[in-house]
C-alpha cells in the first residue's frame, strides 16, 4: 500500500475510526463521530449521525477562555460499527505517522489539547480548557482536570511536557529512532518549541522561538500532536504503536486489538470525560480491493466504507445510502488554462505568477 503524507484537509476529514476519504455506511447503530471534511472524498452513509461537542467561546484581547459543554451519549444507543478501509494502518504511535489510515484510528484513542469544531477551522478547547498569551510566543494552557488515560493513569501538565519534549527532540530516547516529520514541518527550525515548563498540575507554559498566530491551529492535528501516556510508552518500548503493542490515550474509544492487514478494534471508553460515546465498538477492516469494499457495503457486512470515485455514482443512486459532501478546507493547486485568453499569452502568465 502506498502511504502518503496527510494534508490538513485530510486531517480534518477524519471522523470516527473510518470517516476519511470517500466513505459509506450501512443501516444499523447510530455512531458518534469526530471532525470530518473534504470535497472530492465523500462520506456515504446508511443512517450514521454525529454529535459530540457544543461549546461557547469568550475572547478577551489576547486571553482566551473557552468553556465547552460536551453532550454525553446515551448508552442505549449501543452497537458495533464495522468499517471497510482501503488498507491497514502503518502505525498507531502519535507523532511519526503521516497517513490517513493511521490518523483515523489514533484520533479516536488519543486526544490533543485543542481541536477543530466539526468541519470548520474554528479552534475549540479539548484537553486544554483554556489558554492565554500576551505576545503569541509564550503560551499558557490550563488543562482539563480529572481526565484519565485508558489504563487509569492521570493526565496532567507533566504529561504534556513529556509529550512535547518527545516531539521536539530528535534524540529523545522514547522516539525509538522514529522520525516526527509533522513536528519538523509544522514548527521547523525557525518556529519550534524551545521550552515547556510545568507551572502546576494543570497549567503548562510553552515558549516558541518566535511569535506564532497559528500555534493553536497546528496543535489541532491530533494524528501527530495528541497526548500519549508516558508510562505506556516507557513500558512497551519500541513495540508501542505496533501490532505487538497497545496504544493508550484519553479518547472516547480504547484500543482492543490489531490483527495486521485484517482489522483494528476499539471499544467505548465508559469513563471518558465527555461521557460514553454512542457506539460500543468500532471494527476497522482492511479491504484493499475497491470492488470488494463496495460489494460488502451493499451486502451490509460493513456499515461504512471508503469508496473509489468510480463507485460514487452508484452509491449516490442507491436507495439505502446517503452521500454527504463537505467543503474543502484547502486548495491543492491553481493552474493556468493556457489554451484560453488571456492566459494563452506568456507575458500575462508571467505577470500574474
Amino acid at each position: 500500500m502506498n502511504v502518503k503524507r496527510m494534508s490538513r484537509r485530510d486531517f480534518v476529514r477524519m471522523a470516527a475510526i473510518a470517516a476519511a476519504g470517500a466513505v459509506a455506511t450501512a443501516c444499523g447503530a447510530t455512531p458518534t463521530a469526530t471532525p470530518a471534511p473534504t470535497q472530492t472524498p465523500v462520506v456515504v452513509t446508511r443512517v450514521v449521525e454525529a454529535t459530540r461537542v457544543v461549546e461557547a467561546t469568550k475572547i478577551v484581547e489576547r486571553v482566551v477562555q473557552v468553556t465547552p459543554q460536551v453532550t454525553p451519549m446515551a448508552k442505549e444507543l449501543s452497537g458495533t460499527l464495522v468499517v471497510g478501509r482501503g488498507g491497514d494502518s502503518p502505525g498507531l504511535d502519535v507523532g511519526p505517522q503521516t497517513d490517513g489510515e493511521s490518523w483515523r484510528v489514533i484520533q479516536e484513542i488519543n486526544e490533543p489539547l485543542v481541536r477543530q469544531e466539526g468541519t470548520s477551522t474554528k479552534v475549540i478547547p479539548w484537553l486544554a480548557e483554556s489558554w492565554e498569551t500576551t505576545d503569541s510566543q509564550t503560551w499558557i494552557f490550563h488543562l482539563r482536570k480529572g481526565v484519565k488515560f485508558h489504563n487509569g493513569n492521570p493526565f496532567n501538565a507533566e504529561v504534556v511536557k513529556w509529550n512535547m519534549d518527545r516531539w521536539r527532540d530528535p534524540k529523545n530516547q522514547w522516539r525509538f529512532g522514529r522520525t516526527f516529520e509533522y513536528y519538523d514541518s509544522e514548527f521547523g527550525a525557525e518556529s519550534g518549541i524551545v521550552d515547556v515548563k510545568v507551572l502546576n498540575d494543570y497549567d503548562v507554559q510553552i515558549t516558541l522561538k518566535q511569535p506564532s498566530s497559528v500555534l493553536l491551529a497546528k496543535l489541532t492535528l491530533s494524528g501527530v500532536f495528541a497526548m500519549v501516556d508516558p508510562k505506556a510508552v516507557q513500558e512497551q518500548g519500541d513495540k508501542y504503536g505496533t501490532p505487538a503493542g497497545k496504544p493508550i490515550g484519553t479518547g472516547a474509544f480504547k484500543f482492543v486489538e490489531w490483527v495486521k492487514d485484517d482489522h483494528i478494534t476499539v471499544e467505548r471508553n465508559e469513563i471518558w470525560w465527555g461521557g460514553p460515546p454512542r457506539l460500543a465498538k468500532v471494527i476497522g477492516r482492511a479491504i484493499k480491493d475497491n470492488s470488494a469494499r463496495w460489494a460488502e457495503l451493499q451486502a451490509g457486512t460493513v456499515q461504512q466504507a471508503d469508496l473509489a470515485q468510480t463507485d460514487m455514482l452508484q452509491a449516490m443512486k442507491h436507495p439505502a445510502i446517503n452521500v454527504y459532501k463537505t467543503p474543502a478546507l484547502s486548495t491543492s493547486y491553481i493552474a493556468f488554462q493556457q489554451c484560453s485568453p488571456p492566459f494563452d499569452t506568456l507575458e500575462v502568465r508571467q505577470a500574474i505568477a
